[in-house]
């Protein structure tokens, strides 16, 4: 399958509202942990709080850093006034702290490299 074709496969099942998608990130202090979700209805969700706490609410992505959800999610933390910590650094937990495979964490799946694909269309297989 071509690197187009995985993309294009990326985008339809971000349209699939059958499913939740969303990530989890930590803030750079260690401290505060955001989980992000985005419904079915396409709104999103977000809690700051400590990772305990988050985890203990129930609150676990579906597929975590999802496609497109990676640059959504980051450039909605940059732009949300309500978030005033959103100049820190963000870091993706889970599967997506594999060093280097996010070239850059604000770009959408149509610029990140052939191994962030291959790995964000193995994700929607599952």
């Amino acid at each position: 399958m071509t690197r187009e074709e995985k993309i294009t496969a990326i985008y339809k099942e971000m349209a699939n509202k059958k499913r939740t998608f969303g990530c989890r990130c930590r803030i750079n202090d260690g401290k505060d942990v955001i989980f992000i979700r985005q419904n079915k209805t396409g709104s999103y969700l977000s809690i700051r709080e400590n990772e305990e706490f988050t985890v203990s609410l129930g609150y676990t992505p579906e597929i975590i850093g999802h496609p497109v959800m990676i640059g959504d999610v980051i450039k909605r933390i940059k732009a949300n006034r309500e978030i005033s910590y959103g100049e820190y650094l963000v870091k993706l937990l889970g599967q997506l702290s594999r060093p280097g495979l996010w070239r850059e964490l604000g770009l959408s799946i149509d610029e990140q490299s052939d191994e962030c694909i291959d790995y964000v269309y193995s994700l929607i297989q599952q």
